[in-house]
């Protein structure tokens, strides 16, 4: 298959407003006025109590997790420039490293020429697409593209 597949990063959100919401519901947010409110009274522990005394921890937020918005142009010829008719999908290598793709989605719909790749932590990952046949013939890799989530 020729390596006719561009494939663009449209866009990342982050997802760290519904989780401050949700931290915020349980009194877990890192706001220290909403920490206060939802404090308990701990009664002082005297020497001649056994047990260690009782403080309060709060919970660390979690990482900021976001989303890439990954594009595609769907091949239409082998790489010996015939028509390619048995298109069966398309897989999206990615990762943290440019030399290390080890994750990958499997995307057996030809229609489909979009993909969210979501739950992606705080960090740069690198992405790259091949197109596979009905034989399970892949393509080359296409140009690795990249974007940070913060």
């Amino acid at each position: 298959m020729t390596q006719m597949l561009r494939m663009i990063v449209v866009g990342r959100w982050l997802v760290m407003a519904a989780a401050m919401v949700a931290l915020a519901a349980c009194g877990g947010g890192g706001d220290s006025t909403a920490a206060a409110a939802g404090a308990q009274t701990v009664t002082p522990v005297t020497p001649s109590d056994a047990s260690p005394p009782v403080t309060a921890q709060s919970t660390p937020p979690p990482p900021s997790v976001g989303e890439a918005t990954l594009s595609w142009q769907a091949p239409d010829q082998n790489t010996d420039g015939s028509a390619l008719t048995n298109l069966a999908g398309y897989r999206i290598y990615y990762g943290t490293s440019a030399a290390a793709l080890n994750q990958v989605i499997d995307i057996p719909n030809v229609g489909m020429t979009m993909y969210v790749v979501d739950n992606l932590t705080a960090g740069t990952y690198y992405f790259s697409i091949r197109a596979y046949n009905g034989g399970g013939a892949e393509s080359e890799l296409s140009n690795i593209v990249s974007s940070t989530i913060s």
